[in-house]
C-alpha cells in the first residue's frame, strides 16, 4: 500500500501538536531549569511561546528560576 500522506505533511501536523500540546511545570525549580532550556532549545523560538503553551506567563517562569540566581537571556533564548 502506498504512503497517501507526503512526510513534510506528516513533519507539519507533528510541529503542530508539539505547538499547541499544553505542558505541565515542574515545580522543583532546578527541574523547571531543565525542562525549560530544553524546550527553548528544542521547540519554542521564545520564552512568551513557551510560556503560553505551559498556561503560565514568561514573568512567572521568571520569577521562578530567579530564586536559583538564573536569568533569561533573550539573545541566547535560554536561562544562564
Amino acid at each position: 500500500m502506498q504512503n497517501l500522506i507526503p512526510d513534510v505533511v506528516k513533519l507539519s501536523i507533528i510541529n503542530h501538536l508539539r505547538r499547541h500540546t499544553m505542558y505541565t511545570l515542574p515545580k522543583d525549580p532546578v527541574m523547571l531549569l531543565s525542562f525549560v532550556n530544553m524546550k527553548l532549545r528544542d521547540e519554542f523560538s521564545s520564552l512568551d511561546e513557551l510560556a503560553a503553551a505551559c498556561s503560565t506567563t514568561a514573568d512567572e517562569i521568571k520569577d521562578a528560576l530567579a530564586k536559583i540566581n538564573y536569568e533569561y537571556n533573550e539573545g541566547q533564548n535560554q536561562f544562564k
